[in-house]
């Protein structure tokens, strides 16, 4: 059987296996192997979403605008305001949903915590970043972490960072290697990760008011 195969190539007790656990080499090249890959079909995607959404949140916000001071008719007003609801709705069932930005950080907080508890990462270090626009999507909520593990339990970590609903996008990665008291290589893993709390439409408009002034 094919599952058989792999698990004799790949099982804790194959000779591939001991070789990826003792070669540090092996182990570097998965991950940045596993990092690039985060970057190229996570990070930039979600970018080119973020900017996809934004523009077309602009778009309909104008028109909308503009058949309110036209007086065009009641029925391409009320569907304008549908399509509008409709992608604003769409954009924030991926948002932290917070009346404030100390409650966004705790929700954010405690989503990273559920995240990497269960794998046996080490927790090393915590900051708490400022709050910052993104327009018209809503407002960043950064934290600077730091771990210690293993390279399969952090790879594991990008990867449910990466399935997560709620967006989770790493700003920054740095990695590391060390040794903990048995010789047994370890890696060093520090990343600024922000998510977004959402905002109503009249606070986006607020705030693109804002940045316009």
């Amino acid at each position: 059987m094919l599952s058989d195969y792999f698990n004799k190539l790949l099982g804790p007790q194959s000779q591939l296996r001991k070789e990826f656990d003792n070669s540090l080499v092996m182990q570097w090249s998965v991950l940045g192997i596993l990092i690039l890959f985060f970057f190229m079909f996570i990070t930039a995607p979600y970018l080119a979403w973020r900017d996809d959404k934004a523009v077309k949140l602009v778009d309909k916000l104008d028109r909308e605008q503009a058949l309110i001071r036209l007086s065009e008719n009641r029925s391409a007003i009320e569907k304008s305001h549908q399509t509008l609801n409709a992608l604003y709705s769409d954009t924030q069932a991926m948002l932290i949903d917070a009346p404030s930005f100390n409650r966004a950080l705790s929700i954010s907080l405690n989503k990273i915590e559920s995240m990497y508890q269960p794998l046996g990462l080490r927790f090393d270090t915590r900051r708490f970043g400022d709050p910052s626009d993104l327009a018209w999507v809503g407002e960043k909520v950064p934290s600077r972490w730091g771990w210690v593990g293993s390279s399969q339990e952090v790879s594991d970590l990008l990867y449910k960072m990466a399935s997560e609903k709620t967006i989770f996008i790493p700003d920054t990665i740095d990695l590391k290697p060390t040794r903990d008291r048995d010789g047994n290589t370890q890696f060093e893993l520090s990343a600024t990760i922000w998510t977004v709390r959402s905002l109503s439409i009249e606070q986006l408009k607020q705030q693109q008011r804002a940045v316009n002034r």
